[in-house]
């Protein structure tokens, strides 16, 4: 059973932090271990106190957040890193993102939805305000609609063409059970739990439970990995010229990017 989420907030506005601090204390599940300005002291108390969840402001007077944002992912790396900021603007949008925070809100939410973005956050959900999944969904419009990954949104339909021979050759793909691929293709388009539970009629309890198995088997660490290795296996190599790692970094944007327009279909319907 997960236990209580333990937050610290990161904000230079010190009504703003103080009021969402005394509001989340009164949550059951959230412990509110500090709120602080954005400073680099600030963040060596993150380090100490290794919260689950940081809630962080990348708009700071006279100076770039996204700096000081690089130093929290690198000194508390287990801590999932969901910026809440008044900023809407694209570049911000997306740089946050991809220097590794693991959600982007705006101020205007209200309280209720806050509480439950936590939550997403905390479970290892990708929170997005409407508006920046907005954001992001034109951003793959004006890149080419899928971002050149081959992928027509029609389950089943791959770039390279279904069970090629990498698939065949695949020793750790062999691991997998029949269920676990089939969850594992799922997983590649972006779908969350819930999707892949009322698509295969299991409990979402059990789709995790095989998400664990994937992983496990696999020697990876999340689904983004779990996606962009289905990725290759499907036909989308690398043919960009960047290093593996660089390339795989790229993948992981482009999948972030991808799990965002599900986010923003949910948002519209």
């Amino acid at each position: 059973m997960v236990g209580r989420t333990r937050l610290v907030i990161l904000d230079d506005q010190e009504l703003f932090r103080r009021g969402v601090a005394n509001l989340l204390k009164e949550c059951d599940d959230f412990e509110v271990l500090g709120e602080f300005p954005v400073t680099a002291q600030a963040i060596t108390l993150c380090r100490e106190m290794k919260p689950d969840v940081i809630l962080f402001d990348v708009m700071l007077p006279g100076t770039s957040g996204l700096d000081l944002l690089v130093r929290v992912r690198r000194d508390c790396p287990d801590s999932r890193v969901v910026i809440v900021t008044s900023s809407d603007r694209e570049s911000d949008i997306l740089a946050s993102l991809q220097l590794g925070a693991t959600g982007y809100i705006l101020k205007t939410i209200d309280f209720a939805s806050l509480v439950l973005d936590i939550r997403l956050a905390r479970q290892g959900e990708i929170p997005l305000s409407p508006q920046v999944a907005t954001a992001l969904v034109r951003r793959l419009w004006i890149s080419g609609g899928n971002g050149g990954s081959g992928y027509s949104g029609v389950p089943g339909d791959h770039a390279g063409g279904g069970e090629n021979g990498a698939r065949r050759n695949n020793p750790q793909l062999a691991k997998l059970t029949s269920r676990e691929r089939e969850i594992l293709e799922f997983i590649a388009k972006g779908a969350s739990n819930k999707a892949i539970s009322e698509s295969l009629v299991l409990s979402e309890h059990t789709i995790r439970a095989h998400m664990r198995n994937i992983l496990n088997k696999l020697g990876l660490q999340n689904r983004v990995q779990a996606a962009a290795y289905t990725a290759r296996l499907n036909g989308e190599s690398n043919e960009s010229g960047y290093s593996d790692e660089t390339a795989r970094d790229l993948a992981i944007i482009k999948l972030e990017k991808r799990e965002a327009v599900r986010s923003a279909r949910m948002a519209f319907d």
